[in-house]
Parts: C-alpha cells; structure tokens; sequence
C-alpha cells in the first residue's frame, strides 16, 4: 500500500500539468520543460494576482496577449520557459484574439440572477450559456 500512496504525488502533479497546459493550449513537451511552464505560471499568476481566466484568454496557445499586463522577473521567466512549446492544434486561436475573457465570479452571478428573480428574464443568462459554449468550442470541448 505504501508503495501505491508513494506514487500518488508524482501521477497528480503529472495530471494536473497536463491538464493545465491543455487549458493554456500548448502541446506538452518533455516532462522537465511542462513543470518550468507551469511553476513560472504559477509564479506569476502570485506576482501579477492576475485572474485565472484572463491569464489562460491572454497567453492561449503560449502567446503572450496583452504583454503590458505581464511585466517583470515572472512574466519573463514566463515567456522563457514557454517559448519553444506550439499551440495545440485543436485550438481556436481566432477565438482568444477576438472575444473577451470568459469567467463566472460571484458578482456575475448575481448580477445574472437579478432580472430573472424581478422580471423573469433569462436573456443574461442565454448569453453566458452562449460565451461559455463559444469558449468550449476554441478550446475543442464540444
């Protein structure tokens, strides 16, 4: 059993590796140069206190969109380690260039809930349904 629980850590970190570069779009490459990307990201990510959703939208596909946003040690470290990976090819890049970032906080929610619990109107919400499809789609999830 303990040698089970023992390879538990290292498969985690793999799978979550994975899973985070798929989400930034990259192809993975070697299992050394997919942990740098993912610890300077994670760097920066504390650095910046940049929102998930806007970092993953502004560096889609290992692109540094918005590179004004991204300024300093981290943000380089950033971009050095992920130089070199290539977007996935069932990525829509179009996507990332041209649509605003898509997320769900709280105040969204809400700001979601309101009209349907006074007027009974869905339309805010139809249309985050639609922005979180179109986002599943650029990221192949459809």
């Amino acid at each position: 059993m303990v040698e089970v629980l023992n390879g538990f850590a290292p498969a985690y970190y793999r799978h979550l590796t994975d899973r985070f570069l798929w989400r930034l779009g990259v192809a993975p490459s070697s299992t050394e140069a997919d942990a740098l990307v993912v610890q300077a990201a994670e760097r920066m990510l504390i650095a910046t206190q940049c929102p998930l959703a806007d970092f993953f939208h502004n560096w889609a596909g290992g692109e540094c969109r918005k590179a004004e946003l991204y300024q300093g040690e981290e943000a380089d470290a950033l971009k050095a380690s992920i130089k070199g990976f290539e977007a996935r090819p069932d990525l829509e890049m179009s996507h990332f260039d041209e649509a605003p970032v898509c997320a769900l906080m709280i105040e969204e929610v809400e700001s979601i809930w309101a009209p349907i619990a006074e007027a009974d109107d869905w339309s805010a919400l139809q249309a985050k349904v639609e922005s979180i499809r179109k986002l599943g789609k650029a990221l192949n999830r459809v």
